[in-house]
């Protein structure tokens, strides 16, 4: 039999949730009241479809949690991912997720890299459009060890860091990926972030 302290684990976590995900946890939190609601009403059937019906039940609450552990790991993998979603989200759907989320700008992934190291890598050049707002988004918010909003991090797997690797990427603006590059450039610099040390 599941006790009655599920739901108020639910509770728990709602409470320490990112306003955006504790109005989802909340509405979860509601649906596992209702699902006991429901099981002390299943209480006067037999025992033998009781037993059946607990478990059910207590799947169900288990999709709930999943729900809620998916709900806050969604905004920190569709960051570290941007260059590889397709179709690519548009700018401005991205930065509406840094503004529901803005502690994912500063999330390391399995690698140690937060999300502006990971925009870099694709070999297709899919996150480099991002690079600008992420760089810009996470200057706002002066997150420690993230200088000018993550330009100056090292590259993975090499010895230059982003803003730099930008620059080298741009060699003579003629392939759609060194107009990315060039285009990301240019909105660093509108951005104020390509000031003289």
């Amino acid at each position: 039999s599941i006790g009655a302290s599920l739901p108020a684990n639910i509770a728990n976590i709602a409470n320490t949730e990112p306003r955006a995900d504790r109005a989802l946890t909340e509405k979860l939190f509601v649906l596992v009241e209702e699902i006991e609601y429901l099981r002390d009403e299943l209480s006067m059937l037999p025992n033998g479809m009781q037993s059946f019906m607990d478990d059910g039940i207590k799947k169900l609450i288990e999709v709930c949690e999943t729900t809620i552990k998916n709900t806050r790991e969604a905004p920190r993998l569709f960051l570290h991912d941007l260059g590889n979603i397709e179709p690519p989200p548009d700018v401005e759907d991205v930065k509406m997720v840094i503004d529901m989320y803005p502690e994912t700008l500063s999330h390391k992934n399995n690698d140690g890299f937060v999300p502006i190291q990971s925009a870099i890598l694709p070999k297709n050049g899919g996150g480099i459009k991002y690079i600008a707002l992420l760089a810009d988004e996470a200057s706002k918010r002066e997150y420690r060890g993230i200088e000018r909003g993550g330009l100056l991090l090292p590259v993975p797997k090499k010895r230059i860091c982003v803003l730099d690797w930008l620059v080298r990427l741009v060699k003579g603006g003629k392939t759609s990926y060194d107009k990315l590059c060039e285009y990301a450039l240019k909105e660093i610099h509108k951005a104020g972030l390509l000031m003289n040390e």
